[in-house]
């Protein structure tokens, strides 16, 4: 079934696949509905396995999240997060949770080996089982570290595995544990989609979103197991091959601008859109502080009254969102709710259904439910996501780029953005280029390298951070040429690896220590400043950045800084804003994690 040896590792898959004809009908609880425009598929097979129609192009009232196939390879069940099930080629409707008020939303399914049951599994490992599916146990009595996304039989149909997001695995009835891919993908922030056994029963591969897979027991790993240009909810195997329930992801440009784009910027860009034919979103960025988490009125995450944590949150209109996002994440900005990256749940243990508090841009202190926990492959390194119109109603807009998607060709696309673009620092990226350089780290990240802290504003753009952060992390340090500087442990010894290094190139003369030590340094507490910040916290307030001969660079102006320095710095794992599209030629900034 797998063709290259591997174990306990990650395989890297790419794949270019056909989107095959579709055809038959849709049934669920025994009615049939037309199949839509093959275009819109939300099932795509590789191999042997051939689709056999879905719902794609449909509204349905809660996106699909689990796929099963039949015995024969010749059907598919699919099953949405309220649980209805969607039958297909030789699949037989055998019930659904549809009717039922369900504690937690469905995330996933798995068929018997006879093909006549299945199991529907929640996302705290509650089991519902029909047909000739018999329960072997769940977890619904644990209290688990991540959520379960997708489940899997073994051969006998006696057992089953449940995988977490994070790669965590779960074993009942004859399932045996092979092993758990939550080491290597809670160190890479990934999450887990689903869990595929081997036809012995004695291994198992545990597939993420971002096509990287982890091989047990007697599992090996193809070389093409997810497909390219599709973003994966879900993934079921078939001799010969694999179906993938998910959304298909085109060409997307991104138009944006350091401290929000104006409006002359977006209208230009919406207006390049519009004379494409493409499709176009607004997204806005920012920061909002987190006052606390609960879960049925107990406190998960309490936070000191008066402070906050610093949320990095993206606010979009769910209509337009959906082929950036995803379903999941859409249909739950639609019912009111907030999404939560998984990174950020983790750090503080939270999961779907509990309640935040956090301070709006009014001032005010806001509560709100949290209705999906999102990997990174739907929202990126973004804390929390809002709809647009929720956002609005605690004083939160900030335009900060525009998204563009179904194009007519990359270059026409690019040609047309550049005629309408207003002459500004605007940055422009196509998904299908390679990465920007001089990325920062995402304050996610941060927080898990380096704790997360609570913070409050002072007077103009100065914060005051919690004290125990600080006295564990900040510390001074003297490097050479510059003396004494009071920056975060994790940058002690880079930094005076990077100063001995400039000195002994004979390059001391190109920084002004004393202008760096006294009017630059390291560890500030305070906002970005420059612009519309969003409210975001200076990398200065993690005492991560070190601002060089700030006298002769200014902020947004004149950038003066020897090149070879330049090269110094990055060698040793720091960013140069000096070729930001604000610029900040002082700024060098650690972001090697």
């Amino acid at each position: 079934m797998f063709a290259v040896p591997h174990s306990n590792r990650f395989g890297r898959a790419v794949l270019a696949l056909v989107f095959l004809a579709a055809g038959g009908t849709l049934l669920t609880s025994g009615m049939a509905v037309a199949q839509s425009d093959p275009d819109d598929a939300l099932v795509i097979g590789r191999g042997g396995a051939e689709h056999h129609g879905d719902p794609g192009g449909l509204d349905l009232l809660e996106p699909l999240v689990g796929i099963a196939g039949t015995r024969s390879g010749d059907g598919y069940w699919l099953v949405a997060s309220d649980g209805g099930v969607f039958a297909y080629g030789d699949a037989r409707f055998l019930g659904s949770t549809g009717s039922i008020r369900l504690n937690k939303p469905i995330v996933g399914m798995a068929s018997t080996p006879s093909g006549d049951g299945y199991w529907l599994v929640a996302s705290d490992g509650g089991v519902f089982a029909y047909g000739t599916a018999r329960f072997h146990g769940s977890t619904g009595s644990l209290d688990l570290s991540r959520s379960i996304v997708g489940m899997a039989s073994t051969p006998s149909g006696d057992g089953y595995w449940m995988v977490g997001s994070d790669g965590g695995v779960f074993s009942f009835g004859d399932a045996a544990f092979h092993g758990s891919a939550a080491p290597e993908f809670t160190e890479a922030e990934l999450s887990a989609i689903g869990l595929v056994p081997t036809s012995t029963g004695q291994g198992y591969l545990i597939a993420a979103t971002n096509t990287a897979v982890t091989a047990h027991g007697d599992a090996v790993i193809d070389p093409a197991v997810s497909p390219e240009g599709f973003r994966a909810r879900s993934l079921a195997a078939v001799s010969g091959g694999y179906w993938f329930l998910g959304d298909p992801v085109g060409d997307i440009v991104s138009v944006w601008q350091s401290g929000g784009l104006t409006s002359v910027s977006r209208e230009a860009a919406l207006a390049a859109a519009a004379e494409l034919g493409a499709d176009a979103t607004v997204y806005h960025r920012g920061t909002l502080g987190l006052t606390g988490v609960s879960r049925d009125g107990v406190v998960v995450q309490s936070i000191t009254p008066g402070w906050r944590v610093p949320m990095s949150v993206l606010a979009v209109t769910p209509s337009e969102a959906e082929q950036y996002l995803g379903a999941l994440v859409v249909s739950a900005l639609g019912r009111g709710q907030v999404v939560m990256g998984e990174a950020s749940a983790r750090l503080r243990g939270a999961e779907v259904g509990d309640a935040i508090s956090f301070i709006g841009w009014d001032g005010r202190t806001h509560n709100r439910e949290i209705g999906y926990v999102a990997s990174p492959a739907l929202i990126g390194n973004t804390e929390l996501v809002f709809s647009v119109a929720d956002a609005a109603s605690f004083g939160f807009s900030r335009p900060s780029s525009v998204l563009i998607s179904d194009l007519p060709t990359r270059q026409l696309s690019l040609d047309t953005l550049d005629r309408h673009l207003p002459d500004q620092l605007l940055g422009v990226q196509g998904s299908w280029e390679p990465p920007r350089p001089n990325q920062t780290l995402p304050t996610v990240t941060l927080k898990r390298l380096l704790g997360e802290f609570e913070y409050r504003p002072g007077s103009g753009d100065s914060v005051s951070i919690q004290a125990s952060w600080t006295s564990t992390n900040i510390a001074s340090v003297t490097v050479p040429i510059v003396g004494s500087l009071r920056c975060h442990r994790a940058v002690h010894d880079v930094l005076v690896a990077v100063f001995t290094q400039i000195e002994a190139e004979g390059l001391a003369g190109t920084i002004d220590g004393y202008d760096t030590r006294v009017n630059g340094g390291c560890q500030v507490p305070r906002l970005i400043r420059g612009g519309n910040s969003g409210g975001a916290l200076s990398r200065h307030t993690w005492g991560l950045a070190l601002d060089v001969n700030p006298s002769q660079n200014t902020f947004g102006g004149r950038v003066s800084m020897n090149a070879r320095v330049v090269e110094i710095f990055s060698e040793h794992g720091f960013v140069w804003g000096g070729t930001w599209t604000r610029p900040d030629g002082m700024h060098f900034e650690w972001a090697n994690s």
